[in-house]
């Protein structure tokens, strides 16, 4: 979480650092999402709200609750109107009120754009037809309320307003517009009359959507607002009258086929009355008692119902014949005329105890697959992969002797034998279900062959039987009771007929609209597109993408520390410097338990302020009673030397005597009460010698740090720089403590590299940087 926080800083450093050109990268893609902004073509849309009634013959039902009206699927009827809305017959008749044909353009330095005609300093209107397109540019300016000026290909013309102007063989006849105020663009006018490609687009810019239960959200995009509003209330008008249309046409192709067929029966039963009459003058014995009549009647019930049952017992042999041979669907018994439910039920319970027998015997094949549906075969299959998974895992650690394994070896194979005799059980018992099934369905279809067959033997015995009486009938009774027959069936359904023609007249006549408008398109005020707070979002959001991408390119190539957010924390405590921070660096030395602290300061190079800091911080140990040390090891470059040097014997005659440290006299080389340093005691580096790096392996190094932390509560010890001497980190296992000076704008990075490598074993890891002065 700390690091985090830290990398968050960071970021916001980064940014507070780079800020100016991260101002300029911003406000340079909100600049271009302006330019965007103003080259784009404005888009605005409205919408309409139409209601669609759920049975199109709304107005026969409610005349006649007792019709057969087909009841339409609401959301398939509504796809079906979302179809003649978007289709080209219906769209084409709208261009026949709405002007998509002769178009203004108005073109400024930023884009072309079209124009509403109502808002023109002139009226227009387009004398000839003109089969192909054209486009014709010029520039309008008024030069009283009567005269005009046209200017085109570099010439002025002058006109008077209701004058027919001919321009590129385009005849337009221009009027004033009172209300608009003069302008100077240069207009642009296009005819277009390619009908298919404009209501292609239209469709295009159609968007139609499902709403609630029956209602249709119909929106339109266009460049003119006013255009919008015109189209979307004259298509909403063209559909509703086409619709109409549509009702009133079927009812009028009704109407003629009834009309048709009535005068056709009118003249088939004038036909057969006559003949009635002229049979009722010649036979006189033509009156049939009841009984006579109702076995005629029966009669010709049993002979219409005899080839219907010898269709279902031809069917129903079918039927067994297939079911013998293998052949179970359900759909072998539609054709049979029968209420079959018993039968399929047994025929789908036979098709799936088919296919359960077949997974047994694949599961059969292979255990490992899980193919079987089965929940104790599952519980099983589970046993197995948890004792699998448990012998896995011993025979990572164990060999195959290992009597846990040798164990679940056993257990495995007893419990996959017993899923074998499981499955061979299993399908035992679905093959004797299967057989059992198959019996059943046969006996069904016997026990139906059966019943038809003695019913179909009952209706031949009536009709020979009917047969015989009806011949014992004169003949001319029969003619006659043919004749009446025929004329009650044509009468029955001339009656039909013009019921229905009464239905289909009053259809046509009662059809209404079934197309409610709910909500009224309105002028748009404001465009979609383009989308002016999305565009000016992105252009943030690209400006802080190549944001980040130019502070990563300028931290990439920038090899000197700038910031804080430079300094990798880590394992270094990370300290600004203040005029209160070299106590905070005291409590922290003061808190380690050590004793005697050993203190190495160092930097990356000779930048940096070393020295001063080194001084500050000795003399305020001092100040609290410490006795301090500072020892110049800057054996290649010593600025404490360089300062005094009158002081020519240090370090490096330590480290080239003969004699061991004990055996020297140390305090010689020791410098008390230095001139500007208070109490602190100064060992400087000495003489430089050409192999001075030899000198940093002396064993002495250590002898002689040992022998002064007797002396001295803390040792100061100036590093040469690390940056640019790595070697020195070999005196590192005689510090107990180090402090690195970091100065803003003169650190390079890549000290942290060579400090993170090189000083490993220390205790407290400070890092001192100076901000900028």
């Amino acid at each position: 979480m700390q690091n985090e926080n830290i990398n968050i800083l960071n970021l916001f450093y980064n940014f507070y650092r780079y800020k100016y050109g991260i101002f300029i990268i911003i406000s340079l893609t909100l600049i271009s999402s302006y330019f965007y902004i103003k080259q784009e073509i404005p888009i605005y849309s409205s919408n309409i709200l139409i209601g669609i009634e759920k049975d199109e013959y709304s107005s026969i039902k409610a005349l006649f609750p007792n019709s057969n009206v087909v009841n339409i699927d609401m959301d398939s009827k509504l796809d079906y109107e979302i179809k003649i809305l978007k289709s080209y017959r219906i769209v084409s008749n709208v261009l026949n009120k709405v002007d998509f044909y002769n178009r203004v353009y108005i073109k400024d330095k930023w884009k072309t754009q079209e124009v509403d005609k109502a808002l023109l300093p002139f009226s227009m209107i387009v004398i000839n037809n003109i089969d192909d397109n054209k486009k014709i540019t010029f520039q309008f300016k008024e030069l009283d309320n009567s005269q005009f000026y046209i200017i085109y290909d570099g010439q002025e013309y002058k006109y008077r307003y209701k004058d027919i102007v001919t321009i590129n063989n385009i005849k337009i006849k221009f009027g004033r517009n009172h209300n608009i105020p003069h302008s100077h663009f240069t207009y642009i006018i296009k005819i277009d009359k390619n009908i298919k490609e404009i209501v292609h687009n239209i469709i295009n810019n159609i968007s139609i959507t499902k709403e609630a239960n029956r209602l249709l959200n119909i929106s339109y995009s266009d460049e003119i607002p006013t255009r919008i509003k015109t189209f979307l209330t004259t298509l909403i008008n063209t559909y509703r009258e086409d619709n109409l249309r549509r009702l009133q046409d079927k009812d009028t192709k009704n109407i003629l086929f009834y009309n048709r067929a009535i005068k056709e029966l009118k003249e088939t039963l004038k036909s057969i009355g006559n003949k009635l009459k002229q049979y009722k003058s010649i036979h006189s014995e033509l009156y049939m008692v009841g009984s006579e009549n109702e076995l005629f009647l029966n009669l010709l019930k049993e002979k219409r119902e005899l080839p219907k049952l010898s269709l279902q017992l031809n069917n129903l042999k079918t039927t067994k014949s297939k079911v013998l041979n293998g052949n179970y669907s359900t759909e072998l018994l539609e054709n049979s005329l029968f209420s079959i439910k018993g039968l399929n039920k047994l025929l789908n319970e036979y098709i799936e105890k088919k296919i359960f027998l077949k997974k047994l015997f694949k599961q059969s094949q292979n255990t490992d697959l899980l193919i079987l549906k089965d929940t104790e075969y599952i519980y099983y299959i589970k046993e197995i992969e948890e004792n699998e998974n448990k012998l896995n895992q011993l025979q990572e650690e164990f060999t195959d002797n290992y009597p846990d394994i040798r164990v679940l070896k056993e257990t495995i194979e007893n419990k996959r034998h017993f899923l074998t005799e499981y499955l061979n059980n299993k399908i035992d018992i679905t093959s004797e279900e299967l057989e059992t099934i198959r019996t059943r369905i046969i006996k069904t279809i016997d026990n139906l062959i059966e019943s038809t067959q003695k019913k179909l033997d009952s209706i031949k015995k009536g009709i020979s039987k009917n047969d015989k009486i009806i011949k014992k009938i004169p003949n001319s009774l029969l003619e006659f009771q043919i004749l009446q027959r025929e004329f009650d069936l044509n009468e029955e359904n001339y009656k039909r007929l013009l019921k229905k023609r009464s239905e289909a007249i009053i259809s046509k006549a009662s059809n209404i609209l079934n197309i409610d408008i709910i909500d009224i398109p309105t002028i748009p005020k404001t465009p979609i597109k383009p989308k002016k707070k999305f565009i000016y979002l992105s252009g943030i959001l690209i400006g802080l993408i190549f944001s980040m991408l130019y502070i990563s390119i300028r931290r990439y190539f920038n090899k000197i520390v700038e910031s804080k957010g430079d300094i990798p924390a880590g394992e270094y405590k990370v300290i600004e410097y203040t005029s209160k921070t070299i106590w905070q660096i005291i409590g922290i030395y003061e808190n380690n338990p050590i004793n005697s602290n050993i203190i190495a300061v160092t930097t990356s190079s000779n930048k940096e302020n070393k020295k001063d800091t080194i001084v500050e911080l000795g003399m305020n140990l001092d100040s609290i009673g410490k006795r301090v040390l500072i020892i110049d090891f800057d054996i290649y470059n010593g600025k404490f030397s360089s300062s005094f040097s009158s002081y020519k014997t240090g370090l490096t005659n330590i480290l080239t005597s003969k004699h061991s440290c004990k055996d020297i006299n140390i305090e010689k080389y020791i410098n008390k009460d230095v001139h500007g340093y208070g109490n602190i005691d100064m060992l400087f580096s000495g003489p430089i010698f050409p192999n001075s790096s030899a000198l940093l392996f002396d064993k002495k190094i250590g002898e002689l740090l040992t022998l002064l932390k007797e002396e001295y509560h803390y040792i100061l010890i100036d590093f040469p720089p690390i940056g640019k001497y790595p070697i020195v980190h070999i005196l590192s296992k005689y510090v107990d403590n180090s402090l690195f000076i970091v100065e803003i704008g003169k650190t390079e990075k890549s000290f942290f590299n060579i400090l993170h490598e090189t000083i490993i074993n220390i205790n407290n890891k400070i890092i001192l940087y100076y901000e900028k002065s």
